[in-house]
């Protein structure tokens, strides 16, 4: 009798914990479901802000690329202004129109850099968040590697303006004007 009523009591014992080992794991995968739902939730979040960020930061070099480019156009004015009054008042100014001529190539191969890098950029809008993660990545370091190409013209630009075509117009300050202009 004893070790019926202890079978009986180990088999109750048994189910019981069958039973709410079942329990503890159904809330479990719900909360898993849960877990799940709101890492999808976050995810959309992110993509939502990521679109946003990209869109803003293509409109701001948008416009930063014009005003660039204004900036660069009125340096090329002043230099071709100066060399035609140079030229009127008889100086000879061979080298400095060639290195206008360099300044203007290289103000072009930064709007077309600029322009690649803009494209670039919104070439990340079209990969799929969240689902393409490393399409999405590869797109935005082959942006950034373009803005870092971008931002070497700027620098040559300036320092191509600053060493060589002031250096240009110190040098025809320096030279005596031809008693009759050059034509």
């Amino acid at each position: 009798m004893k070790k019926l009523i202890v079978t009986f009591v180990l088999t109750f014992v048994f189910a019981s914990y069958i039973q709410s080992a079942q329990a503890i794991t159904r809330p479990v995968l719900q909360n898993q479901e849960e877990r799940q739902e709101r890492r999808e939730e976050i995810a959309s979040q992110r993509c939502t802000v990521l679109t946003t960020n990209i869109d803003t930061r293509i409109t701001r070099f948008s416009s930063n690329k014009q005003r660039h480019i204004d900036q660069y156009n009125k340096m090329n004015a002043r230099v071709a202004e100066f060399i035609t009054r140079a030229t009127s008042q008889g100086y000879d100014v061979t080298k400095l129109e060639a290195d206008g001529k360099t300044l203007d190539q290289k103000v072009q191969k930064f709007a077309t850099d600029y322009a690649a890098f803009i494209s670039k950029l919104e070439a990340t809008k079209t990969t799929a968040c969240g689902e393409s993660e490393g399409a999405f990545r590869s797109a935005l370091q082959t942006a950034r590697q373009q803005l870092a190409v971008v931002r070497q013209d700027s620098v040559d630009i300036r320092n191509y303006y600053q060493t060589v075509i002031r250096q240009d117009i110190q040098d025809l300050r320096n030279q005596k004007a031809s008693p009759t202009p050059v034509q």
